[in-house]
């Protein structure tokens, strides 16, 4: 019997697939970009150089200030921030003197809420605006914690500068507060000499009027005169003539010859005597500044006839 023998292959196929996964990131850049401006303005001759700071520094305050006692404020300019400082300069050619202030920028996406402390407060109140005279305009939109100089117009009144500080909403005086009085003429100006009568210009202030006067014993006339600003007296002289004297008072009597005692002015002398055929001292009068003699009159007696010795 013959056998068949029969073979089978199986043959296994295996397949392999690779997953691939891509993450892909996106990053998003903002750029910002500032422009600065920077204006170029020229001192005024005299006033108080501005200091010299960077672009981030705004000092337009600084300008057209005179020493002494000159006050500017210096701020951040935008974008930057930070607290403004006060700069002083007392003389012209030290400029200002100041530090600060620090300026810095910062971004965010945030809401930025800004705060107020009670030392950056605006003063609004302290200043002697009503008074005459006082000039606080480099006092004004002060801040906490910021100083100022309150001084007095230069054309009609005079005082020293006072330094005030702003503290809680109110300006108030380092030292004494501020006081203003008005200028005064001092005599320059006026005519000179014993006829003139100048009391009533005494304290006269610049602006106000005043008058000379003739002295007693002198024709009555007078003048009026302006206290100018420049501290002199600006007016007509008058004419001041003695005062002449009248006939009262003029010695009489026999014998008394006061020739002499007429046509006198204010303030002469004469002497009346005796005449010639009497006996008596003679004696003094005066004129006087009403423009009567004043003074006795002479005694005056017949002289005595000599009785010869022998007949």
């Amino acid at each position: 019997t013959a056998s068949t023998s029969t073979s089978t292959t199986l043959t296994t196929s295996t397949s392999s697939v690779t997953s691939i996964t891509t993450t892909c990131t996106t990053m998003t850049i903002t750029s910002m970009t500032t422009t600065t401006t920077t204006s170029t303005t020229t001192p005024e001759p005299g006033s108080c150089l501005p200091p010299t700071l960077g672009p981030e520094f705004d000092v337009g305050d600084c300008y057209g200030k005179f020493p002494p006692g000159a006050v500017c404020v210096v701020q951040c300019t935008p974008p930057f921030s930070g607290t403004s400082v006060t700069y002083t300069c007392d003389s012209e050619g030290e400029g200002y003197e100041g530090t600060g202030p620090v300026c810095t920028t910062t971004t965010t996406a945030s809401t930025t809420t800004t705060t107020t402390s009670p030392e950056q407060s605006l003063c609004t109140a302290g200043l002697p605006l009503g008074e005459a005279g006082v000039n606080a305009s480099g006092c004004l939109g002060r801040l906490g914690g910021e100083t100022c100089f309150a001084g007095c117009s230069s054309d009609f009144f005079e005082g020293a500068p006072v330094k005030y500080l702003c503290l809680d909403g109110l300006l108030r005086p380092v030292e004494d507060p501020v006081k203003c009085t008005r200028k005064t003429c001092g005599g320059s100006g006026l005519p000179v000499g014993p006829q003139y009568d100048r009391t009533d210009c005494e304290g006269t202030e610049i602006g106000d009027y005043c008058v000379v006067r003739c002295e007693a014993g002198y024709v009555e006339k007078s003048s009026l005169f302006e206290c100018k600003e420049d501290g002199l007296f600006q007016g007509w002289v008058p004419e001041c003539d003695l005062l002449a004297c009248t006939g009262l008072g003029m010695p009489t009597g026999i014998g008394v010859n006061a020739t002499s005692c007429q046509g006198l002015v204010a303030k002469q002398t004469c002497k009346a005597e005796c005449m010639d055929d009497y006996d008596g001292e003679p004696t003094t009068l005066m004129c006087g500044t009403d423009g009567l003699l004043s003074g006795a009159s002479p005694r005056c007696a017949l002289k005595a006839c000599r009785v010869p010795e022998s007949v």
